[in-house]
């Protein structure tokens, strides 16, 4: 079995293993970017799209 080295160098080398602190919180970072990248666009796409002000039409 191998030796682990985790030190904060390790984020830079090819087959690095950060230490788990940093693990953890590299991965919760890139998990709310891909969420803010799928949710943005469908909320800059709803704001473009004029909202009706009453659900049922006028009665005259």
């Amino acid at each position: 079995m191998r030796k682990v080295n985790a030190s904060r160098e390790a984020l830079f080398r090819l087959n690095g293993i950060p230490p788990a602190g940093m693990a953890v919180s590299m991965a919760l970072q890139h998990l709310v970017s891909m969420i803010v990248g799928c949710v943005t666009p469908a909320i800059i796409i709803a704001n473009t799209i004029p909202a009706e002000r009453e659900c049922e039409p006028e009665i005259k």
